[in-house]
């Protein structure tokens, strides 16, 4: 759906962030990855079965995006996790 190829969204953090990449294909998020390093954002690229398995693990981060991720390549204990 074209509609949910977007989005736009403000946070402010202190020290520096930490970002979850998954990715649905090897090498989708390479280009965000490369990008966010850009500008001093520490990135952690994963495959999309590579969800924190825990709410605790996720809180690791400041942020987590994913790219070309299909519903089918999240585990519905994961996609819990990231709801």
């Amino acid at each position: 759906v074209p509609d949910n190829n977007r989005a736009v969204g403000f946070t402010h953090i202190a020290g520096e962030p930490r970002v979850l990449v998954l990715e649905g294909g090897s090498g989708d998020g390479a280009t965000l990855e490369q990008v966010l390093r850009g500008q001093s954002v520490r990135v952690e690229r994963r495959r999309a079965a590579g969800v924190p398995a825990t709410l605790a693990e996720l809180q690791n981060y400041e942020s987590l995006v994913m790219v070309n991720v299909r519903a089918d390549q999240v585990s519905p204990a994961s996609m819990k996790v990231l709801q």
